[in-house]
């Protein structure tokens, strides 16, 4: 089998064959190397290089190659530090009512459905499981559950226990009938097969940096459709969810009109620099 990519580019391809990149993926060397050089400055410089201009802008080079990963703008990506901290702020953010229902399978990865488990308690509003059978789930059970009552239809794109694939164009279809949202953890897939998140009529899709995408652990990306944008307030906040996160006053927020308002605080930000390099690295190999 010929290689598509130069091996002194994951180091370990001398010393064995890795298959479980569905656990965790061996890290693309130009992502290490990123991030232990981004942290040695910080080091030994601090904010004499790391400063208030590279601080709002750190996340731009991420914001650009998840766009180009998923087909869509800049400004439609947020950056956290994981898919279930993005899930959990836009739990919070939709918050669906006692009337309503969220729809997903009982096999899908906790951290999917734990958010809406943990809105459910407080909104009471129901949560309705397909369920599986040997990691496998009919998405014709899936889409039966999908009422006008349905707020949100929450799956994971792959699922983690036996590799499933929907098809996420009819979920969207289905959900957008009754008025839902779809949204997707795309952790188990993204990085492996391709996403067109605008064709594809997902409405908000996350993903973890540290499989398919052969990023770090402490990255993630979220893309949010644009009809959003400017319509959902996020359950986590912080000083850079103000629109001029270096504006420091605490008795206003005004939140950005992009998707970026869900990016709300400091984190391990040489993560992020390192999976933009990932990224970058898969989409230019195709």
């Amino acid at each position: 089998m010929d290689s598509i990519v130069d091996p002194k580019d994951f180091p370990a391809s001398h010393k064995c064959t890795y298959l479980n990149a569905a656990n965790v993926a061996l890290m693309y060397q130009g992502a290490e190397k990123a991030i232990i050089e981004w942290e040695k400055d910080l080091a030994e410089n601090g904010s004499i290089n790391f400063d208030e201009t590279a601080e709002a802008t750190v996340f731009g080079d991420l914001h650009s190659a998840a766009a180009r990963l998923f087909n869509a703008r800049p400004e439609d990506i947020a950056v956290g530090s994981s898919a279930t901290e993005l899930i959990s702020s836009l739990a919070w953010a939709v918050a669906p009512g006692f009337e309503t229902n969220v729809v997903s399978t009982d096999i899908v990865f906790p951290s999917t459905l734990y958010p809406w488990l943990r809105v459910a308690r407080h909104t009471n509003c129901e949560i309705r499981l397909a369920k599986g059978q040997n990691s496998y789930a009919n998405p014709d059970d899936v889409i039966q559950l999908i009422d006008n009552r349905t707020a949100v239809v929450c799956v994971s794109h792959v699922e983690y226990g036996g590799g499933q694939r929907y098809d996420l164009l009819k979920m969207a279809d289905v959900a957008h009938d009754h008025d839902a949202l779809l949204v997707v953890d795309a952790t188990q897939s993204a990085g492996a097969v391709p996403i067109d998140a605008p064709a594809c009529g997902v409405d908000v899709l996350v993903s973890g940096g540290y499989k398919w995408l052969c990023g770090p652990f402490g990255a993630a990306v979220m893309y949010l459709a644009p009809h959003l944008q400017n319509e959902l307030d996020p359950g986590l906040v912080g000083f850079r969810s103000h629109k001029d996160m270096w504006d420091l006053q605490a008795d206003r927020l005004e939140l950005p009109t992009t998707a970026q308002r869900f990016e709300y605080s400091t984190m391990a930000y040489g993560c992020a620099i390192g999976l933009a390099r990932s990224i970058e690295y898969l989409v230019d190999v195709g």
